[in-house]
């Protein structure tokens, strides 16, 4: 659903949440059958549970991936009870340290006082809420804004439930109240779940930096994590059903610095998979994205927005001067699109024979997160954005894995010479595998010694590979060695 749609829905989910939650606490409910008033604390955890499952089911309504579904009901819940039992166990000793030492104060101040006191506490539990929830995204960018909205929106209803409240909650019988009477006791509880939901939705939604829109639906989802995947699988964060030509893993939106994004082709593109297209030009390999571009994957057309474009002219990747100046590069008034291919240089010994998969450049992986190497390569002097690698000594200075089989064929790694180079399925490793679900988080170290380099096993699961013979301990890499992890195949050279 849109994001506009979830706010909204988030308010009157939070209304619902409330209402069922006084409907419980009323004398003679045949749910709880209270015989004594209820304490403040079943009260606080009623309302937490009520709207934490409600706004859970939100989230998993408009969540893509299984496991966010399955984090926002189980979160929502757990962290409403969670918060409205802190809650309570901070906003009593506010308040009692209040009300003994207001003495001297109008009675109105006195009221408002006593009223804030006891509001710490709703705000409590709307601050564990909108964090939780956010969490349930994965993404410590939504965790923050939905906690500050939470407590936000959880002071604010606090205050409206307080002051609506007219009467007590009394235990045993007595004449059922009519209609009015009951929407009028239910009022202060509606409000404050109700502005606490539309503080979380509405937080995440102003706090958002980037987002793609899905045109069939108008869905809408913010990129928040470092990685986020779009393909048919249900496992991917944004899921495209319905139509055979996209791959289980199509395409990944890459955060890079400055607020900015790339976009990596994974599975599409070749054989029996539709190609990507960015305002209509079919890519491969990396591309930078800017706001308002719009993507086309077989059937599904996506529009991607981008608050640090937002009206730029100039789309290409940014541009460190420092280092160009360093090296004597002079800087474009225009940068471009640049990629780089690896191919021999005649000062460079000869390499082994490597059949090529992929007649078409290869972008290099490790150097796709260096804004300086991107710039650099093409101002040493490559045509149409290619370098080779004679022109690049300063800034690869070792060796290269080129995937030769798995989800990243034909792509290349960068293995420097003066640092150890992790290899495995988290994203913030040298050599980034996350699609390769075979792979553990850390699979494997290049350990660089003299003139040498040797390969280790990080404790992975499945085992690491090399000529086929698996590790059991260090082993010396020469050129043309062979390193498989998983689905992964890669030719060191």
């Amino acid at each position: 659903m849109s994001l506009s749609a979830k706010t909204l829905l988030s308010l009157l989910v939070g209304m619902a949440a409330g209402a069922l939650a006084w409907s419980l606490l009323l004398p003679g409910s045949p749910v709880l059958r209270l015989e004594n008033e209820p304490s403040p604390a079943l009260v606080a955890a009623l309302y937490g549970l009520t709207l934490g499952l409600g706004l859970g089911l939100v989230g998993a309504w408009a969540a893509d991936a299984r496991v966010e579904k399955w984090l926002s009901l189980g979160l929502g819940g757990t962290c409403g009870v969670a918060g409205a039992l802190l809650g309570d166990a901070l906003g009593t000793p506010i308040t009692t340290t209040i009300a003994h030492n207001m003495h001297g104060l109008s009675e109105p101040a006195q009221r408002a006082l006593l009223t804030l006191g006891e509001c710490s506490g709703w705000g409590m539990l709307g601050l564990i809420l909108g964090g939780g929830l956010g969490g349930a995204q994965r993404a410590s960018r939504l965790a923050w804004p939905g906690a500050l909205g939470g407590l936000a929106g959880g002071l604010l209803g606090g205050i409206a439930l307080e002051t609506l409240m007219q009467t007590d909650l009394e235990a045993g019988g007595g004449a059922p109240l009519s209609v009015g009477e009951y929407w009028r006791q239910a009022a202060g509880p509606m409000a404050f779940c109700g502005l606490t939901g539309l503080g979380i939705a509405l937080a995440a939604r102003l706090g958002r930096a980037s987002w793609v829109r899905v045109k069939r639906g108008g869905r809408e989802h913010i990129l928040a994590r470092p990685l986020i995947t779009i393909g048919q699988s249900g496992a991917c964060d944004i899921v495209l059903r319905g139509d055979p030509r996209v791959a289980p893993v199509h395409a990944t939106f890459e955060a890079m610095p400055g607020g900015r994004h790339h976009l990596t082709v994974a599975g599409g593109g070749g054989g029996r998979f539709a190609p990507v297209t960015i305002n209509g030009r079919p890519i491969t390999g990396e591309q930078w994205l800017a706001d308002g571009d719009d993507l086309q994957i077989g059937e599904h057309g996506l529009v991607f927005h981008e608050r640090a474009t937002r009206g730029a002219l100039h789309l290409g990747p940014p541009q460190p001067q420092a280092w160009m100046q360093a090296l004597g590069a002079r800087p474009k008034p225009e940068p471009r699109r640049t990629s780089l291919a690896v191919s021999a240089s005649p000062a460079a010994p000869p390499a082994p024979s490597i059949p090529a998969p992929n007649p078409e450049p290869l972008p290099l992986l490790g150097l796709s997160r260096n804004m300086a190497a991107l710039s650099l390569s093409e101002e040493a002097g490559g045509k149409d954005g290619d370098a080779p690698l004679s022109a690049l000594p300063a800034l690869l200075s070792g060796s290269v894995l080129r995937a030769e089989q798995g989800p990243y064929l034909g792509r290349a790694f960068v293995v420097e010479a003066s640092a150890v180079t992790r290899l495995g399925r988290a994203i913030d490793l040298e050599v980034p595998l996350p699609m390769d679900k075979a792979v553990s988080r850390l699979h494997a170290r290049i350990v660089p010694e003299g003139e040498q380099f040797f390969l280790e096993d990080a404790g992975s699961a499945n085992g690491t590979y090399a000529n086929g013979l698996r590790l059991t301990g260090r082993r010396a890499l020469r050129p043309g060695d062979v390193i498989q992890m998983g689905a992964t195949m890669l030719r060191f050279t």
